[in-house]
């Protein structure tokens, strides 16, 4: 998913749970369920007119070691259309191209150039999150110096302090990380219940990607915490708790 293999028709839809051998394809007379293009007008009313039209209906990818053979590979099918134009078949001007997977969905347009710029907006509202994370952080540390100051006195370090408040943004992570997906969930199902056009595959959340999603929220939380966290450290405790 997507559907590298066959981005006409629909790449986002289920695949298959069969496969049929193409060897059985003569014998028992199926037609492709996928595109079936030509180059030219023909009249087509049986299965054997089919299979012996210009209709192209099979696509097939090649493994390359390197750039020296995707050089030859192409060199060979320009070769091969050089011939066919001499008998007649092929009549557009030579434009064989070769695309690995990733340019191959890229030139059919799988992913809608909207939806990059809609990440692109994500990440720029998750940067904000990030600066607001720390302001706040700021906040809540500084609003504890009569506690950290005190903890200092009674024996614990600048390690033991940073610490604790680093243990402490990674909870709050965790815990932001937890409500950011199941928030998540809701708004799927809530897109795939009115959404009857698009496969119902879409709206779907892996363990791959929730443990991602994990991964991401508690490491931005322990890089905004670290400044604060730092920030707590320096604080003087004789000085602190002679105000107090």
């Amino acid at each position: 998913m997507p559907r590298f293999y066959d981005v006409v028709n629909n790449p986002f839809n289920d695949v298959a749970d069969v496969f049929v051998p193409l060897s059985l394809t003569p014998s028992m007379q199926w037609r492709s369920a996928g595109s079936d293009w030509g180059w030219k007008a023909e009249d087509i009313n049986t299965w054997e007119d089919w299979l012996n039209s210009e209709s192209c209906w099979l696509q097939y990818w090649t493994e390359l070691d390197g750039f020296s053979a995707e050089d030859k590979y192409l060199d060979h099918l320009d070769n091969y259309v050089t011939e066919q134009k001499k008998l007649g078949r092929f009549e557009r001007p030579l434009n064989n191209q070769i695309y690995p997977v990733m340019p191959w969905m890229t030139y059919n347009e799988v992913i809608a150039p909207d939806v990059k710029v809609l990440v692109g907006l994500g990440f720029l509202f998750f940067v904000v999150c990030l600066l607001s994370s720390i302001s706040l952080l700021l906040t809540k540390f500084n609003s504890r110096k009569g506690e950290l100051s005190l903890r200092r006195a009674l024996g614990a370090n600048r390690k033991q302090i940073m610490a604790q408040n680093l243990i402490e943004v990674s909870l709050i992570g965790a815990l932001g990380g937890l409500l950011g997906i199941g928030m998540t969930y809701l708004n799927l199902a809530a897109m795939a219940s009115s959404i009857t056009r698009v496969p119902p595959a879409l709206f779907r959340m892996d363990w791959t990607m929730m443990g991602t999603a994990m991964a991401i929220s508690i490491v931005a939380a322990i890089l905004a915490g670290l400044y604060p966290a730092w920030q707590s450290c320096r604080v003087t405790p004789a000085a602190e708790l002679k105000v107090n």
